[in-house]
């Protein structure tokens, strides 16, 4: 049932409502009219909203990586793209099985989905996602893009946010046509980084333009691979991962922790 027709039955149903003869002092009468009529001012808004254009399908970022670990970079960029785009929250989703990856060895999957869930527990616009691990094989961005466009329909539009290098490389991803008309690609771009534009025109054509954006972010050089190397060297990671992760770290012995 369409809006307009639940808003012209709730019209109907108060009109018959206050023709029907109450009694003066019924307190219940005057309650149900007084809900009806609330109920029905309440859809109306809605519908002016909606046809006015005033209801804004505000977007969604995807941050996804191995995440092995998270750290205060991935935060940092993705806080920039969402405060940049308006966007209503970003979804950080850790890789169950990165195609890119599948040689080398990574912590569990369990375990970097919980600290992911650790990192962004203090900001409201930051969710972490099982969506990958609740998938079997290798984790393709297609598919993951494919479910996510599904769940929110066609009118959010959705916004992947990576580095202008993987960005280059997206023609060798898995369906990089299909991925691309299903959402748009934010390149985080630092200084000494630049988008590949010829390349990627050539292989997507007009999509290109129309799909991939520039954002300039701030420059946080901090790197899973430097984090791992530190934690076995037993240096200090702080202020290169949340608190609560480095804790987390620390209680499970990720990468043959030796920190004091």
């Amino acid at each position: 049932m369409s809006l307009l027709m639940k808003l012209q039955g709730y019209l109907r149903s108060l009109r018959q409502y206050l023709a029907t003869p109450k009694g003066a002092f019924d307190a219940r009468d005057y309650l149900k009219a007084a809900g009806l009529m609330l109920l029905s001012m309440a859809a109306l808004a809605f519908v002016v909203e909606l046809f006015l254009g005033e209801r804004v399908m505000k977007g969604i970022g995807i941050m996804g990586g191995t995440f092995d670990p998270i750290h205060m970079g991935h935060l940092l960029t993705a806080e920039y793209v969402r405060d940049a785009y308006g966007l209503e929250k970003v979804l950080f989703i850790p890789a169950a099985n990165s195609p890119f990856k599948l040689e080398k060895k990574v912590e569990s999957a369990e375990d970097r989905l919980a600290m992911t869930r650790l990192a962004v527990a203090d900001n409201p616009h930051f969710e972490a996602s099982d969506i990958e691990m609740r998938r079997e094989g290798v984790s393709y961005t297609s598919d993951t893009i494919a479910l996510l466009r599904a769940r929110f329909g066609l009118d959010v539009p959705l916004y992947f946010i990576t580095g202008a290098d993987a960005i280059n490389d997206l023609p060798a991803w898995h369906h990089p046509r299909e991925l691309l008309e299903l959402c748009h690609f934010i390149a985080a771009t630092r200084q000494g980084t630049a988008l590949d534009l010829p390349k990627l025109r050539a292989f997507f054509g007009a999509l290109c333009d129309a799909h991939i954006h520039e954002l300039a972010t701030p420059e946080l050089e901090i790197s899973s691979t430097e984090i791992r190397a530190r934690i076995r060297q037993g240096r200090s990671i702080r202020y290169m991962v949340p608190e609560s992760v480095e804790t987390y770290i620390r209680k499970e012995g990720l990468y043959r922790c030796v920190m004091e």
